[in-house]
């Protein structure tokens, strides 16, 4: 999409990128495998070409930033029956803790600095996912790593009755972490990019659809307004 402020031009692209591990449907594909790779992961880049003013062809500067999702790292699956919603099943085995370690590694070792932004609810069926989740990451755990942090949110409480303004109170959250972590910069002409990108934050709730794009796109929006600033399209 194309568009024009401040007499600048700007086209914004965004590509996904969905992981060829682990896939499948909804309910039918859930959390990770023994190697740790999960569910419905996908990687999103969010492109910005900011152009002269007035000349659309002339790029003067070129901006990402990338954000990750995928399904909760542990064993757990949705048993399908007749029943609106599935039986939830956490499987707690031996392995499950050494899946979870195999999974942040491997997002620590391609992006660097990892948020991890839970989503999921601590009540009802929900709640045994976000326990699994917390005990693979907590400190005593193999899977802990020095480059991930968790971030629990509660959605559903804090956004109820249609609130998703509120979505700001886990981006004010994740401030530090997003300063941190940065987002591509590279002009025309130079020979090396102002900013690179050296972290991501890494969404899921349950599915890793609805409250996840909620989330994603604020993170999104965060991030675009802070790079039209620097590339002096805002002041």
């Amino acid at each position: 999409r194309t568009t024009t402020i401040n007499r600048r031009n700007i086209t914004l692209c965004v590509i996904s990128r969905r992981s060829r591990f682990r896939a499948g449907t909804r309910y039918f594909r859930r959390g990770s495998d023994a190697s740790g790779h999960v569910a419905n992961f996908n990687e999103t880049e969010q492109i910005a070409l900011v152009s002269s003013p007035g000349i659309a062809e002339d790029v003067q500067t070129t901006l990402s930033f990338v954000q990750i999702r995928g399904s909760v790292p542990v064993f757990w699956a949705e048993v399908n029956t007749l029943r609106y919603k599935p039986d939830l099943v956490v499987m707690d085995v031996p392995g499950a803790t050494e899946a979870a370690r195999r999974h942040l590694q491997e997002q620590v070792a391609l992006y660097g600095d990892t948020s991890l932004v839970n989503l999921v609810d601590h009540k009802g069926r929900e709640q045994h996912v976000k326990a699994a989740y917390e005990r693979a990451v907590a400190p005593e755990e193999k899977a802990a790593l020095e480059k991930v942090a968790y971030h629990y949110f509660d959605f559903h409480n804090e956004c109820k009755h249609m609130r998703w303004d509120r979505i700001s109170l886990l981006v004010d959250s994740l401030t530090e972490d997003l300063e941190r972590d940065g987002y591509f910069h590279v002009t025309a002409g130079a020979p090396d990019p102002v900013h690179w990108q050296l972290g991501v934050v890494r969404t899921n709730c349950m599915d890793n659809l609805d409250r996840t794009n909620v989330a994603q796109a604020a993170f999104a929006k965060h991030t675009l307004n802070k790079q039209l600033r620097t590339a002096g399209v805002f002041r």
